[in-house]
């Protein structure tokens, strides 16, 4: 993606993801992914939905958005000798952006740029774990990625009508492996994780003129520790990812989650890779059964993004559908 484009915003529209999504890769959707799952009695199937409203706010100026996810999809299957598979299609880089820079006057004319992007990276998760005596967990995880985006750049003389339109088209092919151990004891639980992959691979089209690159991808390591405490389940989640550019960042990020029953509220404290960018994030969520069928999910999720005197509140709200009688045998 064009790197440049983040330095010209002054007034700014945002449609889509984010608005710091111009960078690099875009908006890193990978962060705290956990892809594995202490085997259960049930097998399920998850369909997930998440709407989201963006206000963006600079200098006294708010700009308000809606937008739509693609539905997630969750497939978790219960193997013989205490092991699970889980399979799922996951958002990994999300790269959806909708910006104006601020007119400058070119002689007796107002040129403004219209820059917008859509589309991203995508990974086909395929994760198997297993436990062995009870109190240790093993696994790994095989991650094909790909995608497609698009930019569309508009040059505009804003007050004689004339315009210059370009689209660039990017292509993207990539893997990503993951492991991962635990230990549990009646004090603690402690989960350790990393993945990592060759290298990104990207096509860019321009009109007739066709290009390759390959993009060196983030490894990512993190500890998960459990505590009990009283009726709550306490959970500190502390990760970092690290890139091979010296223009981005390797930052340590951490999620702290508090869990009664049903019942889960967590705080999450996480720098982005690009410089500059912080985000804060509370979460809420509910689970509920549902006679016969399975459960459903209700959370909300809410961000605070900032780089400098550019901050950005994402609002939302989520509904997680769990299917699981469909897989039990039922007796006539």
């Amino acid at each position: 993606m064009q790197k440049s484009c983040i330095l010209f915003i002054l007034v700014i529209a945002a449609h889509a993801a984010s608005v710091f999504s111009t960078g690099s890769l875009g908006e890193d959707r990978g962060t705290f992914a956990y892809f594995f799952a202490e085997p259960g009695p049930k097998s399920s199937m998850t369909f997930g939905a998440n709407p989201v409203y963006n206000i963006l706010y600079q200098s006294g100026d708010y700009r308000g958005s809606f937008w739509t996810n693609p539905l997630s999809f969750n497939l978790h299957i219960m193997l013989p000798w205490r092991a699970a598979l889980r399979l799922s299609l996951d958002d990994r880089f999300n790269q959806n952006f909708d910006i104006y820079t601020s007119p400058v006057a070119t002689g007796n004319y107002l040129f403004q740029r219209h820059i917008i992007g859509r589309g991203g990276i995508s990974a086909a998760t395929m994760a198997l774990s297993k436990v062995w005596f009870e109190r240790l967990l093993a696994g790994v995880v095989a991650q094909p990625l790909f995608g497609t985006s698009q930019e569309l750049w508009e040059f505009e003389l804003t007050n004689s009508g004339y315009s210059v339109t370009d689209t660039i088209t990017y292509q993207y092919t990539g893997f990503y492996y993951a492991a991962c151990a635990g230990v549990k004891t009646s004090r603690l639980t402690l989960q350790c994780y990393g993945e990592a992959g060759p290298d990104l691979n990207v096509k860019y089209t321009t009109g007739p003129n066709t290009r390759r690159q390959q993009i060196p991808l983030p490894q990512r390591y993190g500890a998960i520790v459990s505590v009990p405490l009283g009726r709550y389940l306490t959970r500190l989640q502390v990760e970092q990812s690290r890139w091979s550019d010296n223009t981005l960042r390797d930052p340590l990020r951490f999620k702290l989650e508090a869990i009664s029953g049903p019942n889960r509220l967590s705080y999450r404290y996480e720098p982005w890779y690009l410089d500059g960018v912080v985000e804060h994030g509370l979460s809420y969520a509910r689970a509920l059964p549902i006679a016969k069928v399975g459960g459903i999910a209700l959370s909300m999720n809410l961000g605070l993004r900032n780089r400098g005197k550019l901050y950005e509140l994402s609002i939302n709200p989520s509904l997680d559908l769990r299917f699981e009688e469909i897989f039990a045998l039922r007796k006539k």
